[in-house]
């Protein structure tokens, strides 16, 4: 795998997850205060300005909650496609390093509940398996950090939505500073995101790149009355001779080092 084939993927979910990060300070900023103004309120009988101050607290909230759950998604996307990718270069670098398809490995993303386990499954098999060793290699804490902390967040919000419902002070106040929470822990684990992302890619780019010297080293070598394949042919999984072809003599050595 040539670096400028994936590695434009990579950037693009840094970029957006740095900027998800921007976004979940701002929205947990917004919620604080406005948790903030709310209780202000409650414990005075008469706050000058209070319904101007209000509305503009409403306005900062629906603004940075809206860029955050479009960045969220927009991340989302993204992740589900380098985790398609992910898989698919590994399969490609070395078949069978995981059992399961690209597909389900991408779509697992989008599955509630499933998506807090699942996609880091496959990142740790990916990881653990595509080392050089006999042993599988462990994991790094950063991407333990990562999703341990996402997952956190995204309960914190959960939890905001579930016990922060309804209309009175107590509850939106109840609501935001959850909220709050939830968008310091996403920021947090957005900056986790960058280095565990980049490391792993980085990581599969090695293995593509190990694959892929290991097959230039070695050239296929047609029995007599086969025609010459191009420069570089692999066969495709389930590729057959055609049955015009004359057979292999016996024990014939069909992969020979390449000459350059």
């Amino acid at each position: 795998m040539r670096r400028g084939d994936r590695s434009w993927l990579t950037i693009a979910i840094v970029v957006a997850l740095v900027l998800g990060g921007i976004a979940s300070v701002w929205s947990s900023i917004a919620f604080h205060d406005r948790a903030n103004l709310i209780d202000a309120t409650r414990h005075r009988a008469f706050l000058f300005g209070v319904s101007t101050a209000a509305d503009v607290s409403n306005q900062k909230v629906a603004a940075s909650a809206g860029t955050g759950m479009t960045l969220f998604v927009l991340t989302s996307v993204l992740l589900s496609c380098w985790l398609y990718r992910l898989v698919r270069t590994s399969q490609q670098a070395r078949p069978g390093l995981v059992g399961y398809s690209c597909g389900w490995a991408a779509g697992s993303w989008f599955i509630p509940v499933v998506n807090m386990v699942w996609p880091i499954r496959v990142i740790v098999d990916v990881w653990r398996k595509s080392g050089t060793g006999p042993e599988p290699d462990p994991l790094p804490r950063m991407i333990t950090a990562w999703w341990t902390v996402l997952v956190a967040a995204e309960l914190v919000v959960a939890s905001a939505i579930a016990f922060g419902a309804g209309d009175s002070d107590a509850q939106v106040e109840r609501h935001d500073h959850l909220a709050s929470i939830g968008g310091i822990l996403f920021a947090i684990a957005a900056l986790l995101g960058v280095v565990a992302v980049r490391a792993v890619a980085e990581r599969v780019r090695t293995l593509a790149r190990a694959a892929t010297a290991a097959q230039d080293a070695v050239r296929f070598n047609p029995p007599p009355g086969w025609p010459q394949p191009p420069r570089g042919w692999r066969p495709v999984p389930g590729w057959q001779p055609d049955p015009a072809w004359p057979p292999a003599p016996p024990s014939w050595t069909f992969w020979i080092p390449s000459a350059d």
